[in-house]
């Protein structure tokens, strides 16, 4: 790895699993006192998303939801979710900002 885990100071825990997984994404709950969220997790590229349209559903969008409907029955305040820059569609400026518009965009899940 090019970064040591120094961000890794005992305020974090690495679980591999899928946020498809209910009851794995339950146990994870009920056992750590879980605050905040930073969701990452998601199968990249537009154009593969095109020809898996039902992969990239349940992934990308129903794990999505997962992780929406435990962070409310948890009280969770704080939700970090990282989208794709596609949803700004084809533009000449960059960078994207948070604020761009989204209309312009070139594909069905964005």
């Amino acid at each position: 790895s090019q970064y040591p885990n120094k961000v890794l100071d005992g305020s974090f825990i690495i679980i591999h699993g899928s946020i498809n997984d209910q009851e794995l994404l339950q146990i994870i709950f009920n056992k750590y006192q879980i605050t905040h969220i930073a969701h990452l997790a998601a199968l990249a590229g537009v154009r593969s998303s095109t020809s898996q349209t039902g992969k990239y559903m349940e992934i990308n969008y129903n794990g999505t939801q997962n992780l929406l409907e435990l962070a409310a029955s948890h009280k969770i305040t704080q939700f970090v979710f990282a989208s794709t820059s596609s949803v700004y569609g084809q533009t000449d400026k960059l960078p994207f900002i948070e604020t761009d518009s989204c209309s312009n965009h070139f594909h069905v899940f964005f």
